[in-house]
């Protein structure tokens, strides 16, 4: 896509825009501390749980053989998956887990499953 440089100001513009809006808005709007405590906690969890739900689908489908074999069940998604979850609440090492979970599928599909 050939984009002209009046154009990509503006879509430079409009992101810087909307991402201040997005952040000055509620600083305006919320002047008092929020003393409703299900609206705070909903707000401390949001963020986490949106995050899960965005990369835990995709972690199944993230490696050459869910791709190569739509078919067939992604056994290496699976096997990171299951080595993070056991390791994160097994340890809580974020590196660890990492490390692990990622060899963990990457075994996974050089011995073919």
């Amino acid at each position: 896509m050939n984009v002209s440089s009046a154009g990509l100001f503006g879509i430079i513009v409009a992101t810087a825009l909307a991402t201040y809006l997005l952040r000055a808005v509620p600083l305006l709007l919320l002047r008092k501390p929020l003393r409703n405590r299900f609206l705070v906690t909903l707000l401390e969890v949001m963020p986490y749980a949106l995050l899960a739900a965005m990369i835990f689908p995709n972690a199944f489908y993230a490696t050459d053989s869910a791709a190569a074999f739509p078919a067939l069940p992604p056994w290496s998604g699976v096997a990171g998956v299951l080595v993070a979850l056991l390791l994160s609440l097994a340890t809580g090492n974020l590196p660890l887990v990492a490390a692990a979970a990622t060899f963990a599928a990457w075994l996974a599909c050089r011995m073919g499953v």
